[in-house]
């Protein structure tokens, strides 16, 4: 067996939420329980495999086109793999009961610290990054589905006034949402 960090990631699938059936109100009936939110579908145990060592830092999205979920996440590549040897950022597809498909991948040579979001059938991948002297993100985005690059781009930033580390990426108003921290 080989040695490495193991981690597993427990599932909870929002889609299955329960309704509970409301039953005529009558002077003995007993209060009514609150509808079942999450329901525990299995623990997965995404790394080590014959793919990755390690893994890290795991997000679970949605791909509306395949009707699976993408696991993507950081770690240590058990062989070279996708251009990259080391570490890398990897994705595994699972179906909706959380079994693996088969279909999985390196989209990311560069390890650094990253934020990313799922936006329909597109992955957004923000990390940090260092083009010339300049300082910033790279901002790379992947159709979900392929996991082809459909743009790659390089933000700099007004370093060591705004912080390259820890970006926080999210969709607001129809908009990409890049967020730093500015130090003061």
């Amino acid at each position: 067996m080989k040695k490495g960090i193991f981690y597993q990631l427990i599932i909870l699938l929002l889609a299955t939420l329960t309704m509970m059936s409301t039953s005529e109100s009558t002077a003995t009936a007993a209060p009514e329980e609150a509808p079942v939110l999450f329901k525990f579908v299995r623990t997965v145990q995404v790394t080590p495999d014959s793919r990755s060592s390690t893994g890290g830092f795991a997000r679970v999205n949605y791909v509306p086109a395949t009707d699976r979920f993408v696991v993507t996440f950081g770690g240590q590549l058990a062989q070279a793999s996708g251009g990259c040897s080391g570490s890398a950022y990897s994705y595994k597809e699972y179906d909706a009961d959380m079994r693996e498909t088969g279909k999985a991948g390196v989209y990311s040579c560069e390890v650094a610290d990253s934020g990313s979001r799922m936006i329909g059938n597109t992955y957004y991948f923000v990390s940090m990054h260092r083009k010339d002297q300049a300082i910033g993100w790279r901002v790379v985005k992947y159709d979900a589905v392929t996991w082809a690059t459909l743009a790659d781009v390089f933000l700099p930033l007004d370093y060591p006034k705004e912080k390259d580390n820890d970006p926080m990426v999210a969709f607001v108003n129809g908009q990409l949402d890049l967020m730093l921290l500015i130090r003061r």
